[in-house]
């Protein structure tokens, strides 16, 4: 069995790479401005380009995203070559 590798900060992904959204430790208000952009637990999400705010791809939207709010966003970094379903 293949183990999953541990959550990583949003901001550490790398450019391009998917992940899948596994937790938020945020306050009550920074999580719900992140549900509102569509980050929350089991979303699948792509990095696009990386600073701040960083550019996020979640659906088929680009969100920007603050590094501050994105250091509070735990992912799973996806297999290169995974593509984002869109059925999420």
């Amino acid at each position: 069995t293949m183990t999953a590798p541990p959550p990583i900060r949003l901001d550490q992904l790398q450019p391009n790479q998917l992940a899948c959204v596994s937790h938020i430790e945020a306050t009550d208000e920074d999580a719900e401005r992140l549900m509102a952009l569509g980050v929350c637990m089991g979303r699948h999400i792509q990095l696009i380009q990386p600073g701040d705010p960083l550019i996020l791809k979640v659906f088929s939207s680009r969100v920007g995203l603050s590094a501050r709010l994105a250091a509070r966003v735990f992912v799973a970094p996806l297999p290169q070559g995974s593509e984002i379903p869109y059925a999420d």
